[in-house]
């Protein structure tokens, strides 16, 4: 078969075997396909392939972000659908320009290399480092990352506890190298024993953690996303009331968003509760969740924004995109600082920010007592958007040890335990408050070295291209 075309079937597996579709299985066949494929051509036609090969994953993946940028933000914005067709095939492209250079590095040194260096060493250091640079600068990104695909496996979480998202991901690229070796035929086979061994026994049965901290109250809205910022404020902070909280009531992102909200109304909010608050200060606004007690007003601006609805990156390059900024920018938060909530510590991060490993592991190693994760995603008419983001809670988790709360307009709201286990979740769509509590943290081996994997990823890539030797012809099309 064409090797393009294989491509883009082995992107679709890649796709399917997001959250939401359940099928997490196909992620290793789809690696397969892609691994043939660049064992079969040269150098231009490897990048192309494993370039389409994403493009595809992500335009299946994230369909949901299509529908919401010809919809929901074209009547908010006032821009016309058409653009949004093409800011998604842009996104879609941007997205998968990180793997054209890992096709192209692939094919480069495939014969260049020991073929166990290559296959164990080289593809997959490579894999997690461009899955670590896609996530990095203003563009960062981490949807559809391999990872995602296994927030339901228990054994794969306990392998985050311990090397991070990038060393499960390192494994994960290092078997689909081994199992490419076999016929097809015998792959349907292995591929089954592997879903058995992972995904119908508990193989790796973790301990029941003691429900011994914060009694939370979380409140699932369920509110058009545009209508909610014309909302006034004493409108949103009156359903509230009607709620009979027990413990920290928490709501989700820009709950109370009706602008501009002056600084001085903070004060005025009630107490004990996490709320979140878009205000404006001499700063400009932002973005925040506020906890107030007594006289003391405990506020967290969102550090990392959302390119182009939140910030304009790169603003001499993108100024042609100014169309999607929603309402205003917003100023970004200084730093991850944990909260003092009845005498709890408490990170917070708000929405877009859960994609990211720095601030769980931040707090996690600040002393953080558990993770709180505040949304508005009902932009998003799709569930399976709502699980992709709900699984980037329990990756967070798993790595940090902190147990993680979401609650989110129109969902997914839910407790996730400091092992990756899912012990809250609320279906979507739908206005509801649930009473919980939150345990311990238990801390990981990975929370105290997540800062070197970088420099850890690139010794390996230098180790293995060392054993590479010099090829007289280089053909770059077959």
């Amino acid at each position: 078969m064409i090797p393009e075309i294989l491509a883009v079937i082995s992107g679709a597996l890649y796709a399917f075997s997001m959250p939401g579709f359940s099928m997490e299985f196909l992620s290793i066949l789809s690696l397969i396909i892609l691994f043939r494929i660049l064992d079969s051509v040269e150098l231009v036609r490897g990048a192309f392939a494993s370039m389409l090969y994403f493009f595809t994953a992500i335009l299946i993946s994230h369909f949901w972000l299509l529908g919401t940028l010809i919809t929901n933000f074209s009547r908010f914005l006032g821009y016309p659908p058409y653009m949004g067709f093409l800011t998604f095939l842009l996104f879609a492209f941007y997205e998968s320009l990180f793997y054209l250079g890992f096709g192209a590095a692939y094919v480069l040194f495939r014969d260049r290399m020991n073929e166990l260096v290559h296959s164990y060493i080289f593809v997959p250091s490579l894999f997690a480092l461009i899955e670590l640079l896609r996530g990095m600068g203003d563009l960062g990104f981490t949807g559809a990352s391999l990872s995602d695909a296994f927030f339901k496996n228990e054994i794969a979480l306990w392998i985050v506890s311990l090397v991070g998202k990038y060393g499960l991901i390192y494994l994960v690229v290092a078997g689909a190298e081994y199992l490419k070796r076999f016929r097809y035929r015998d792959l349907v086979l292995i591929l089954g024993a592997i879903y058995l061994v992972f995904y119908i026994p508990k193989v790796v049965k973790n301990p029941v953690l003691n429900l011994e901290g914060q009694l939370l109250t979380l409140y699932q809205t369920s509110q058009d996303p545009v209508e909610r910022y014309s909302v006034e404020p004493k409108v949103s902070l009156e359903k509230i009331s009607d709620l009979e909280p027990k413990g920290i009531l928490v709501t989700p992102e820009a709950f109370v968003s009706s602008l501009p909200v002056s600084k001085r109304v903070l004060d005025y909010l009630p107490e004990g509760a996490i709320l979140g608050v878009v205000y404006k200060d001499e700063r400009g606004y932002h973005n925040a969740a506020v906890y107030r007690e007594g006289k003391n007003i405990n506020i967290y601006d969102k550090v990392r924004l959302f390119p182009f609805a939140e910030m304009l990156p790169y603003p001499k390059v993108f100024s042609f995109l100014k169309f999607l900024k929603k309402l205003h920018y917003y100023t970004p938060g200084k730093s991850y600082k944990p909260m003092v909530v009845n005498g709890k510590s408490v990170g917070v991060l708000i929405c877009f920010e859960s994609y990211f490993e720095e601030g769980a592991l931040t707090y996690a190693n600040e002393g953080a007592d558990f993770l709180l994760v505040i949304s508005n995603d009902g932009w998003f008419k799709s569930k399976k958007a709502l699980m992709q983001h709900f699984a980037k809670a329990v990756i967070r988790a798993a790595e940090s040890g902190l147990w993680v709360v979401q609650v989110s307009n129109t969902g997914i709201t839910g407790v996730v335990d400091g092992r990756g286990n899912i012990r809250v979740m609320l279906p979507p769509f739908t206005e509801r408050a649930v009473h919980t509590y939150v345990g311990k943290p238990s801390p990981t081996l990975y929370s105290k070295y997540w800062k070197s994997v970088p420099f850890i990823l690139i010794a390996l890539l230098v180790v293995s291209v060392s054993f590479s030797r010099r090829r007289r012809v280089l053909k770059v099309w077959k």
